[in-house]
């Protein structure tokens, strides 16, 4: 699921629209309707088999969006939870403070999972993946240091090692299985805005996570760092694009095809 604008890339947005990603428009009324059709097409036709990856927070961290979340947050009297920073005062019953997150939108993701636990496929979601992901130099963000800025598409494929600027280093990556039996007594009663208030104490969760790693370097349960390491590029090769470009041709080859021999039929 993605912003609609980046359907209009090159090659990789092409590639994105061959392949049915859903793009969403910040716009609910239009979105819904996306939603519902997209997911709709999704559940009937991949006989059980997907993967479908929500963005609830819906954009990043920047000092407008930061704002935003914590007049959110003191508008509707978030508590904060136990061992997160909170706006004032003791962390006992105070508001809470977004820092390293955002306040996350439930919408999106309340919706598709309506949709994919209804009906004779409401067996069909049997758990959901929770990613939380830190990159490596950290940013302190309470020191209103911003990662779009640091990493820049600018810094990140123009890089100039001489005054630091590139990628990230290393990219960390935290997974933690959610449980069917841990969310969907909200979705069968239709609890909407106890599924919304449960979807933002996990986002307090990560955020006590992410505060660690700042510390810590370490993502999640890994605090020896003992585990096998993956790297990540960063940066797509010449290569990677080549080949996304002809899978992106044999997708539309393969689309034209299909079409030509729908007419026939």
């Amino acid at each position: 699921m993605l912003k609609d604008s980046l359907k209009w890339v090159p090659v990789f947005g092409w590639g994105m629209h061959f392949f049915s990603f859903i793009y969403v428009s910040r716009n609910w009324l239009k979105d819904e309707r996306a939603l519902l059709k997209q997911v709709s097409k999704i559940r009937d036709s991949c006989m059980g088999y997907f993967w479908l990856f929500v963005f609830p927070e819906g954009t990043i961290i920047s000092p407008d969006t930061l704002e935003k979340a914590r007049s959110f947050s003191e508008k509707n009297n978030l508590v904060c939870d136990a061992g997160v920073s909170p706006i004032h005062g003791s962390q006992t019953n105070s508001i809470y403070n977004p820092t390293r997150v955002l306040i996350p939108r439930y919408k999106a993701l309340w919706t598709c999972l309506k949709l994919l636990t209804s009906g004779k496929e409401s067996r069909q979601v049997q758990s959901l993946l929770d990613v939380t992901m830190a990159f490596e130099p950290a940013q302190d963000v309470t020191k209103h240091v911003y990662p779009e800025k640091v990493f820049s598409p600018k810094n990140v494929y123009l890089p100039d090692g001489s005054k630091g600027k590139g990628p990230p280093e290393r990219v960390h990556i935290g997974m933690q299985l959610v449980e069917r039996e841990e969310w969907i007594g909200y979705v069968e009663k239709n609890q909407e805005e106890r599924f919304d208030l449960w979807l933002q104490k996990r986002w307090r969760r990560k955020e006590s996570e992410l505060e660690l790693f700042q510390q810590t370097r370490q993502l999640g349960g890994n605090q020896k760092g003992d585990g096998q390491k993956l790297v990540v590029r960063i940066v797509p090769s010449f290569f990677d694009v080549v080949s996304l470009g002809g899978t992106v041709a044999a997708g539309v080859a393969c689309q034209f095809s299909f079409d030509k021999t729908a007419d026939e039929i």
